[in-house]
């Protein structure tokens, strides 16, 4: 009987034991880069040197730890000015997206679209036009490297999650370029599909980017049930046009609300476009 008891103990106290969560064991801080000489040889050195530097610092980034840790690496790459957004030199790490290497831009588009995909990275790159300007110049020229163009359609994607970047985008006529792309979506990637259509349509919603012209060229005659959704669209674009001098001020924090949402299908071309409309109430 006295053993059955202990028995029973120790059970419960090893079943106890399971159940209460190890102690968070503290993650270690990375040892800090002499960014100096990382740029120097990301601006001076071979084709090869700068094209493993890229995929490294990209690779120190995605695969730290989320919390302090990333937020450490993050943040020392922002205050050393990594990709050289603030410099006036003709010569700088940004001008890679332009490299003669394939590999040198490939690497260089997948580090910027990393950064992007962290709120605190995307206010880095956004801070001057020069990043958008270039990743959008980047996107239109790039015709042999798939990796390449579909990692910096990412990082606009992301930009677009930013007012006065979608502004830019839509100044700059990126809707119609996008437009023209996805005319032939078999010839696209799953990726480059995806990501051409949620920035088409974060462009768009906006009401400067001329969604109801859009909408209105896909309104067909004889179709009763789609011209009632896509006037009901027009109709919520046209509302909201007054809400937009508010929103336009708020450049501190990427926009992430989506409690209301109003759909419309319709077809353009080859392509099938699912359209969603989100707002505040």
């Amino acid at each position: 009987m006295v053993c059955l008891l202990l028995s029973s103990l120790q059970a419960s106290t090893m079943l106890r034991a399971s159940l209460v969560p190890e102690k968070l064991k503290d993650v270690p801080l990375l040892p800090s880069l002499d960014y100096e000489k990382l740029k120097k040889d990301l601006i001076w050195g071979s084709d090869r040197l700068k094209a493993f530097l890229l995929q490294a610092l990209r690779w120190r980034l995605t695969t730290s730890h989320p919390g302090e840790q990333r937020e450490t690496v993050l943040q020392a790459y922002i205050s050393n000015d990594l990709l050289d957004c603030h410099s006036h030199n003709q010569r700088n790490v940004l001008q890679l997206l332009h490299s003669k290497s394939e590999a040198v831009r490939q690497y260089m588009a997948r580090l910027i679209n990393a950064l992007a995909s962290l709120a605190e990275g995307r206010l880095y790159l956004a801070q001057n036009t020069k990043v958008l300007r270039m990743l959008e110049g980047r996107l239109k020229e790039e015709d042999k490297d798939i990796i390449t163009r579909e990692n910096v359609l990412g990082a606009l994607q992301k930009f677009s999650l930013r007012r006065p970047l979608q502004t830019a985008m839509i100044r700059d006529g990126l809707i119609f370029w996008l437009i023209d792309l996805l005319k032939d979506p078999d010839c696209l990637s799953d990726y480059t599909l995806e990501y051409s259509v949620a920035l088409l349509m974060n462009l768009c919603l906006r009401s400067a980017g001329g969604m109801e012209d859009i909408l209105r060229c896909f309104i067909k005659e004889g179709n009763a049930e789609m011209t009632r959704q896509i006037e009901f669209i027009i109709k919520q674009l046209n509302a909201e046009d007054l809400l937009d001098g508010v929103l336009e001020s708020d450049d501190d924090e990427d926009e992430d609300d989506e409690p209301l949402q109003v759909t419309a299908a319709f077809q353009c071309s080859s392509v099938d476009f699912l359209w969603v409309k989100s707002w505040a109430p």
